[in-house]
């Protein structure tokens, strides 16, 4: 029943701050296991460095033994330096960059990878062109951060880059959050289990600019979501839907809405006649709304009044 779905505020509080901790976790075991395929690496470059040296001492002494494996760990380096080459061209490629940007963003990519990040540098490539493309206007150094951090997410939560970053972008754009704050919501936000459904991400994308539109902060938003996901709405999408229902019933004053805001607390009727003077927002009259329907002990006509306001059951 809407009266009991939406306990709004105190009971499930979306707590960002530093919530990004546990999800690192995570990341570094994911990173632990990796990093030993690059530490391999590493040693291997240093012994062909160290070996280059002996050879030109030896020179023609040095043996067929020793040539063949040190040939197989050649081309390896070889091969790694030779996809960063593509990794840089491809970024240019992609974005458009200059000569400079793109050495920038390369050595992103790059250090991402080192750092334990993707299967292949390939991989890496594609999280960096995503969080370019979908995140504007980070600067090179929030840019590692931010494509470890959806990288984590995505994996974590068994969805892609893109689908990460187009979510983490209007979260950006609409309530103007920093990276930092963006993905410590993310993260907060599919612990409080918003991912239910699969469709998380792609949510936050579509309706970041409703809820901005309505009023709500960011942490509002998230809030509203949980508590909705936590009464057992069926998917994530029904939740925002009921939002954005209600902003246009709201607006539009028909008969069934304006019989119910009578029946409601004089402070409530207060808030959505300012509402309709332009002196409020949608989510102040959603929240008078949730505050009268929680308070009432006849549930049977808080639904009613409800669904009259919301359009749903």
């Amino acid at each position: 029943m809407l009266a009991e779905m939406f306990q709004l505020f105190g009971t499930i509080g979306i707590k960002a701050e530093g919530a990004y901790k546990d999800l690192q976790q995570f990341e570094d075991r994911v990173q632990k296991t990796a990093n030993g395929m690059h530490d391999k690496f590493q040693k291997a470059g240093e012994s062909i460095s160290h070996v280059g040296s002996k050879m030109q001492e030896t020179g023609a002494n040095m043996t067929a033994g020793v040539s063949l494996p040190l040939a197989g760990i050649g081309a390896a380096a070889v091969k790694v330096a030779s996809d960063f080459d593509a990794s840089n061209r491809k970024l240019e490629s992609t974005l458009g960059l200059s000569k400079e940007a793109t050495k920038e963003l390369g050595n992103v990519a790059k250090d991402t990878w080192k750092d334990g990040f993707g299967e292949s540098i390939q991989e890496v490539d594609e999280a960096v062109i995503q969080v370019s493309q979908n995140m504007k206007n980070l600067s090179f150094d929030e840019m590692q951060g931010a494509t470890q951090n959806a990288m984590t997410l995505a994996k974590t939560f068994d969805t892609d880059v893109n689908e990460v970053t187009r979510g983490a972008g209007q979260l950006m754009n609409q309530f103007g959050l920093s990276a930092k704050e963006t993905f410590d919501l993310l993260a907060s936000g599919g612990q409080a289990g918003l991912n239910f459904s699969n469709e998380m991400f792609d949510n936050i994308s579509e309706y970041a600019p409703l809820f901005k539109q309505a009023g709500f902060s960011a942490e509002e938003m998230f809030t509203i979501m949980a508590n909705g996901t936590q009464d057992g709405s069926y998917n994530l999408d029904y939740i925002n839907d009921l939002v954005k229902e209600f902003g246009i019933r709201v607006q539009d004053g028909s008969k069934g809405v304006t019989e119910a805001f009578a029946e409601m607390s004089p402070e409530t009727q207060k808030v959505w006649d300012n509402f309709n003077k332009g002196k409020g927002t949608s989510a102040d009259v959603f929240n008078a709304v949730l505050g009268d329907l929680g308070k009432m002990d006849d549930k049977v006509k808080a639904n009613q009044l409800g669904v009259a306001v919301f359009g749903r059951r």
